[in-house]
């Protein structure tokens, strides 16, 4: 979802014609890619009973030059919002209004995006923030969370909250990564609309960078599992990520727009301008909580046989997906949970 609203960033800030040819040859992939991205966090997110979602985009450019007027439509038309000028020649405030703009889109929640010294010698940036917070299918009983060692390495630990519950999860083991996984849903009022958590436990607690390198192969709708009653114990945690995505698009093939012979003329009336920077930060929060009319079922409360033991006591990978299409809505790397 994240790399579809930027491409069609991209595709607004990377043309090289005339102003009339760049709204008639580029506006109909605009409203294409940004409709359907934006449909998906506004259609889909409504359906995850109890769930906060907060999803910012923005372009903050040099004020140094007068702001192309057909830019600024397509920017308010497809993403309802206003490309911000800023004077990137004092960085300290140039970061001052960009981390609060971020702070302001997402509660409070992602509070820093930028340093100072982030901005400097800079003309076009880009930015994403994204917070979400969701409520469990089957909530934990936060009277069951207790004190519990998690393994940052081979050689160290420390005391963390340790959530517990007893039920029927969908679990596995993906044999290439030599790691087994857990699937926790979120509750959703549509059945056919659903968002779950994946976390991913390797096997040896010094695996977890290759599993990384690979991970992107994964299909999480077709994962080969089966349901189980498991005894899950799993750390609470919260998760700030940072994501430069330049390198990313430029593997994508994308990588004209970030060359110093870039010419950019649809965004500023001035001379040829590169982006520079292109970056997304996110906030996960994981607890106890789910809607007061989720509770354990029958099923997760009694089993005739002794339960499968799932323990979450080494570093992880948590993937939030959409099990109707597959995307990986966020990602968090936890090697050491707060306690």
């Amino acid at each position: 979802m994240i790399i579809q609203l930027f491409s069609a960033l991209l595709l607004a800030v990377s043309v090289t014609n005339t102003q009339a040819q760049c709204v008639q040859s580029n506006e109909p992939a605009l409203k294409a890619v940004s409709d359907g991205a934006n449909r998906f966090a506004n259609n889909f997110f409504k359906n995850v009973k109890g769930a906060e979602l907060r999803l910012a985009n923005k372009i903050f450019t040099t004020n140094k030059y007068e702001l192309q007027p057909e830019f600024e439509d397509i920017m308010i038309k497809h993403f309802k919002s206003k490309t911000q000028p800023v004077d990137f020649d004092k960085p300290e405030n140039a970061a001052k209004i960009i981390n609060n703009w971020s702070a302001n889109k997402t509660n409070n929640r992602i509070t820093e995006i930028f340093k100072a010294d982030d901005l400097r010698d800079v003309s076009v940036v880009l930015v994403n923030a994204v917070y979400f917070k969701g409520k469990w299918a089957n909530k934990f009983n936060p009277e069951f969370t207790k004190l519990a060692p998690f393994y940052t390495d081979e050689k160290n630990w420390k005391n963390v909250s340790m959530m517990q519950r007893h039920g029927s999860f969908y679990w596995g083991r993906i044999r290439e990564f030599s790691a087994q996984f857990i699937e926790l849903p979120y509750e959703s009022e549509n059945p056919e609309e659903t968002l779950s958590m994946f976390v991913i436990l390797p096997d040896e607690i010094n695996e977890l960078s290759k599993i990384e390198n690979d991970i992107e192969k994964i299909n999480f709708t077709q994962l080969p599992g089966h349901r189980s009653y498991v005894s899950l114990s799993m750390p609470k945690f919260e998760s700030e990520s940072f994501f430069d995505l330049k390198s990313t698009l430029q593997k994508m093939g994308i990588t004209e727009i970030f060359k110093n012979t870039a010419d950019l003329p649809g965004i500023l009336k001035g001379p040829p301008i590169k982006v520079n920077k292109i970056v997304q930060k996110s906030y996960i929060e994981v607890n106890e909580e789910g809607s007061e009319a989720a509770a354990t079922t029958g099923l997760d409360l009694i089993s005739v046989s002794a339960p499968l033991e799932f323990l979450i006591n080494t570093p992880f990978i948590a993937k939030i997906v959409s099990k109707t299409t597959g995307t990986v809505i966020f990602s968090a790397r936890i090697t050491s949970p707060e306690a």
